[in-house]
Order: C-alpha cells, then structure tokens, then sequence
C-alpha cells in the first residue's frame, strides 16, 4: 500500500538512468567538519529489505529523505522549546516560525539540487516531472516513517502524519 500511494507518475522518471543511492539520506547522516562534510551510513532503509536496499534508484529518493529530514528538524526544535507556558498567540507564532523555516529550507535545497545536478540522466529535467517525482518520493517516504515511528518512537508518530496531510493539502490546493 506505501508503495502504491507514494508511486511516482510513470512519466515523470521516464528516460532517466537509475543509480545508486545512499538509500536512507537524512540530516543525521551528514557530518560537516570545517568547511568540508562527509556522508555517512551508506546501508539504507533498516526496514527495506537487502536486495531492495541494493537495488539503483532514483536520486530523488534521497532528495526525498532530505526533505523530510528538514521536517524532523523543525519539529525536533519545536518539542525541545515547549514549556507548559507555550500556548496560544506565542504557540501559534513558533508554529509559523517553523513552517516557514521549513518551506524556505526546503525551497532552497531543491533550488540547489535542481542546479547541481542540470544536465544529469539520473534526474528529469522539465520542471514539473521533477516536482511530480520529487512529490511523490517525499509522500513515499512519509508513509515508511508512518510505519517505522509507529514501531520504534510512537510519540513521533505525528511527525511523519503531518507532513502527510500537508503534502496531500498542498496537492489539493495545486490541483
């Protein structure tokens, strides 16, 4: 069912190569030291099984992991600053703080991307196929996390859900 509603629109991907992919890309696997930074934990999805862990893909997947990973960060802020005081109009506020955080963070790493990696076999190049795919690994990923939370860290569970019904909300709204 994960894979289903996450399925990438078939031709969004068409005439692209697949690769091979860290396979579980998050911010947690980035370690910067200086002004250089080393990825790290190149294993994948503990869920996923090997053969699908080995198997190339698409780049975008690990786009995907990234950025949901921006998700988890502001989140992670959000719950380390609450207080029982932390309500109403300042609540309200923080939330903002963090959604706009995250859209802009979010923008700017797909505009880089997007720039780093023009000309590439490996990534569709018209715009809306990228976004197509790019949409539909975010919300693959988000439905592996549904499943992950909700074996390890249930109280993190609202994480992945939300972003879920944001996605869903944001493809209402576009059309």
């Amino acid at each position: 069912m994960i894979e289903r509603l996450g399925a990438v629109p078939a031709d969004a991907l068409a005439g692209t190569v697949k690769t091979r992919i860290h396979g579980d890309l998050h911010l947690g696997q980035v370690v910067v030291a200086g002004t250089d930074f080393y990825v790290l934990d190149f294993e994948g999805e503990p869920l996923h099984g090997l053969e699908r862990r080995r198997a190339k893909s698409s780049p975008l997947r690990d786009v995907a992991g990234m950025v949901r990973s921006f998700d988890y960060a502001g989140n992670t802020a959000a719950n380390k600053r609450k207080s029982p005081a932390a309500s109403g109009e300042g609540a309200a506020l923080e939330r903002a703080t963090i959604a706009r955080w995250r859209t802009t963070t979010t923008t700017r790493f797909l505009a880089a991307y997007r720039a780093a990696v023009e000309g590439c076999l490996s990534v569709p190049q018209d715009d809306a196929a990228f976004a197509a795919a790019v949409d539909a690994f975010v919300l693959e990923k988000a439905l592996y996390e549904v499943c992950y939370e909700a074996a390890n860290r249930p109280d993190w569970l609202g994480i992945p859900l939300a972003g879920i019904a944001r996605l869903l909300d944001n493809a209402k709204r576009s059309g």
